[in-house]
């Protein structure tokens, strides 16, 4: 039969509602059931025209609805939730719904659609409460702070029909209900106390399982923002969206010490992951460790904050306020957690160090504590010693241990440029890929994939991925890269110098905008001096540079080469290598493979320098063959 309309592929924000309890009413009181439908869907036809939706077909109780948005879609959910919920405040048959949303493609088809969108938004419609809101990643990426809800992580779920595990979020409603708090029955003190007094003391004080009132939504935020950044495998924008979200929480109640002490954790792990470093994000945490102490001082959230400032200070006094903080709290598993992390960033020998650490792993491991990310701490604290063996080691027990993307990660670094294994880098790369989530848009993930495939010379794999790269720099462990400077990079390697040069013009725009907030970022002025010498301004391009090397008070190899000093690079390169100093192994990791060594790889002293690093890998390698 020929189609009426023809076939067309196109992105859209797909919703799926359900009239909750609707086949049961319609069994007792079918009258009762379908006037409760007919003022259901007269709600969600009056709102739909505001926010450009399509109603492409009733469910009977229910509705598949089109959008050109998720932010559409997510607040015309919102307005229907809202009405359905004012509504049911003074009419005494209630009206309750569920919502699904979903970003995805569809296959429009005679005014219908199909597709795995379609099927994703159906299967996580059943997961929201009645008056909630469910939605996947693709959806919650493009509305964090847009509709005046926080958005909080349920988890990955897997769904019917649907090959891969897909992530959901929650729209968080003002009704959304606290936890219920649990008492413990006295029965031999209540059983001799009247029961007029027993009443009165429910009345009064609340006894007897009473619930706690709704969260504020300053406490909603604060959740949320600690919820982004509690798991394994955060990028930067987690980072960015929790320290918004703990923010506006301390604006909306700027007496909640809790929402201060969260703010301050989330600002000073932020600090330490990126440092990306300035005097007003140190005042601003240093202030809200104040407040939390002065609105909260017997929080455990505040207790943690304090600890967090003064491992960033290095504060001598840090393990005996741990010791405190746990006498204070015994049974909060991230002190103990805090307390394995101090004993690794301590002085001292290195086997008391990991003795300590694995001590208070244990304790932690009995309380719940979370084992994954203790041992990617672990591995990160290996790698940075050049113990490439023993940190491959802490990863393979964490893949064990749960926090599967965040121990790939730290595989794929390891691997890559630790002990050089790049077709083992680029199978952990892959097992990457096949994970769903944000994973491949975490700033490490695309940070270390670009190593991989510029030391391979796979540079089309690299401007594949960098064409969905939204954000102007990749951001990892202390390194700002330009986006447009990598893209220029693998169009150049491509013999595309065109297009790289256009590349390479945007990544200096975006250095600029940098370096008017930080004019002294070694950073930033590093790559101003190659992003001037990569477009032709030589004179211009070698005056920053030398203002970036007075800055860094170093060689800075990356800076060197392209400045042309390849002696003072040779004379780096010796006294890592050769002499075995401080990331020597990844020093000859980066020369071994990276193409921007190809100047000096003919010259006697690299070459010898380059054969005193192999006998310390080879050795390096033998060692790990011992696990």
């Amino acid at each position: 039969m020929e189609q009426t309309q023809k076939e067309r592929r196109r992105l859209a924000a797909i919703m799926f509602s359900d009239m909750v309890g609707f086949s049961a009413l319609t069994q007792a009181d079918e009258a009762k059931a379908l006037k409760l439908l007919a003022e259901h869907n007269a709600i969600f036809r009056e709102a739909l025209p505001k926010h450009e939706g399509r109603e492409v077909k009733s469910t009977g109780d229910g509705f598949l609805l089109e959008f050109p948005s998720a932010l559409t879609a997510v607040q015309c959910a919102i307005e229907v939730q809202q009405t359905i919920h004012d509504r049911n405040l003074i009419e005494e048959d209630k009206i309750g719904i569920r919502v699904g949303i979903h970003l995805g493609d569809v296959v429009t088809r005679d005014g219908d659609i199909f597709g795995d969108g379609v099927n994703i938004a159906a299967r996580i419609e059943p997961l929201a409460e009645t008056g909630g809101i469910c939605v996947t990643s693709a959806v919650a990426q493009q509305i964090q702070n847009k509709v005046g809800r926080a958005v909080g992580q349920v988890g990955f779920k897997t769904l019917k029909n649907i090959d891969d595990p897909v992530e959901i979020f929650k729209i968080y409603m003002p009704w959304d209900q606290g936890l219920k708090r649990k008492w413990k029955k006295k029965t031999l003190l209540l059983g001799a106390v009247p029961a007029v007094v027993i009443a009165a003391a429910i009345y009064f004080f609340g006894f007897a399982g009473e619930t706690v009132p709704p969260l504020t939504e300053a406490q909603i935020l604060t959740k949320t923002a600690r919820e982004l950044v509690s798991g394994p495998a955060v990028n930067r924008e987690h980072w960015a969206n929790a320290t918004d979200l703990s923010r506006q929480a301390t604006e909306l109640d700027p007496m909640d010490g809790v929402a201060y002490a969260v703010a301050a954790q989330i600002m000073y792990q932020m600090m330490r992951e990126y440092r990306n470093v300035t005097p007003e994000k140190l005042e601003q945490a240093k202030t809200f460790v104040a407040r939390s102490q002065q609105f909260a001082p017997k929080s455990v959230e505040t207790g943690l904050a304090v600890i967090l400032q003064m491992l960033y200070e290095e504060d001598v006094r840090t393990k005996q306020w741990l010791f405190s903080l746990r006498e204070t709290f015994p049974d909060e598993p991230r002190i103990p957690e805090a307390l394995a992390i101090q004993a690794l960033v301590e002085p001292g020998e290195l086997e008391s160090k990991l003795a300590d650490f694995e001590r208070w792993r244990e304790v932690s491991n009995g309380m719940g504590g979370s084992q994954a990310r203790m041992l990617q701490e672990l591995a990160r604290f290996h790698y940075m010693e050049s113990r490439f063996p023993e940190a491959l080691q802490a990863v393979q027990i964490s893949l064990k241990s749960g926090g599967l993307a965040g121990a790939i990660q730290w595989k794929l670094i390891i691997l890559s440029t630790g002990l050089g294994d790049l077709d083992a880098a680029e199978e952990a790369l892959q097992d990457l890929q096949g994970l769903v989530g944000e994973t491949l848009r975490g700033d490490r993930t695309a940070f270390y994939s670009n190593i991989v495939w510029s030391w391979t010379g796979q540079h089309a794999k690299a401007i594949e991925y960098l064409e969905n790269w939204t954000r102007p720099f990749i951001e990892q462990g202390g390194q700002a890269v330009p986006t447009d400077y990598l893209r220029g990079l693998a169009y150049e390697r491509q013999g595309l110098d065109g297009v790289a040069q256009r590349a390479y013009e945007a990544a200096l725009s975006a250095v600029d905008l940098r370096l008017e907030d930080l004019p002294n970022d070694p950073r930033y002025v590093t790559y101003r001096a190659i992003l001037l010498l990569k477009t032709g301004r030589e004179a211009e391009g070698q005056e920053v540079g030398r203002a970036a090397k007075q800055i860094w008070g170093r060689t800075h190899t990356l800076l060197d080469m392209n400045l042309g000093n390849y002696d003072e690079v040779l004379d780096a390169m010796e006294e890592r290598i050769v002499e075995r100093g401080e990331f020597g192994l990844l020093q000859y990791t980066e020369a071994r493979y990276d193409p921007y060594f190809d100047p000096i790889r003919d010259d006697p002293r690299f070459i010898e320098i380059m054969k005193v690093g192999a006998e310390w890998m080879a050795e390096e390698n033998a060692r790990g063959d011992t696990f």
